[in-house]
């Protein structure tokens, strides 16, 4: 979803915690976006977000603007860790200068309304919570024995016509596998690749 179709989401909050019953304490809760994730999802979510309040948002709201807050957690120790060092030193450093609460090394273990637990952390409370973690591997595919595998995401490895590779190298013409099961030998694409 593109941050600014998003919209609606936003605007929830900032109606919820612009009622004049509501204290600042409560405020601060429904203004607080966390992100979980820190790979190129949740980041460009994170950024995204950031550009929408600094604009619409100040622009529409300017009291409750300042209390507005977004926080990335991810379990790692940084984000976007499949890329380049030189891309998540940037990175981190912008959202730093940006404002933007990295919580890298940081374990969610559940979530409930309007909070989530953080290891790291205790109680964390939220106005919006976008889940931006990877997916784990199907428990089919893991349990495929017979077929070379992609040694970081134990993927099926495919040929360009999708058929599944052996572990002798040779594509069966009977077996085919897609999607997030499947990665291309000689054309690996990013996972988030249009088909």
């Amino acid at each position: 979803m593109h941050v600014k179709s998003g919209r609606v989401f936003w605007n929830v909050c900032f109606e919820q915690a612009n009622q004049p019953t509501i204290t600042d304490s409560d405020r601060r809760k429904l203004l607080h976006f966390c992100i979980v994730g820190g790979g190129p999802t949740g980041v460009e979510f994170a950024a995204e977000l950031h550009d929408l309040l600094h604009t619409d948002i100040k622009r529409h709201y300017p009291a409750l603007f300042r209390l507005a807050r977004i926080s990335l957690f991810d379990v790692a120790p940084s984000i976007l860790g499949t890329f380049d060092e030189g891309l998540q030193e940037f990175a981190t450093k912008r959202f730093k200068r940006e404002g933007i609460n990295l919580l890298t090394q940081h374990h969610v273990e559940r979530v409930e309304a309007g909070k989530m637990y953080v290891k790291e952390q205790g109680e964390v409370h939220f106005g919006l919570l976008v889940w931006a973690t990877g997916l784990a591997p199907n428990p089919l595919i893991q349990s495929i024995k017979e077929t070379e595998k992609h040694p970081k995401t134990n993927s099926v490895i495919v040929d360009p016509h999708c058929n599944v590779i052996m572990k002798d190298g040779q594509p069966n013409p009977d077996v085919f596998a897609i999607g997030d099961a499947a990665i291309m030998k000689d054309n690996i694409l990013p996972a988030t690749a249009q088909g």
